[in-house]
């Protein structure tokens, strides 16, 4: 079994494809068995339980704790 990702509130995070409005960052908004977000571009809002939510999970963008990858920073 899959470490659990470590998420929380205002997180910004990416997830596997692009929305269709063509945005990739998506903000938390409910935290739980299921995962709310909302898309950073077009501010549409999905759910989807934590298994599906962890499988497109790409990284964090801003918001993340100490021990997340982080996908946008600087090398």
């Amino acid at each position: 079994m899959a470490a659990r990702v470590n998420i929380s509130l205002g997180d910004e995070v990416m997830l596997k494809k692009p929305h269709p409005c063509g945005c990739n960052v998506w903000v938390v908004k409910r935290v739980g068995m299921d995962i709310k977000l909302e898309c950073s571009g077009c501010h549409h809002v999905v759910t989807m339980d934590r298994a599906s939510f962890e499988k497109r999970y790409r990284g964090h963008v801003s918001g993340q704790s100490s021990d997340s990858p982080d996908v946008g920073g600087e090398k």
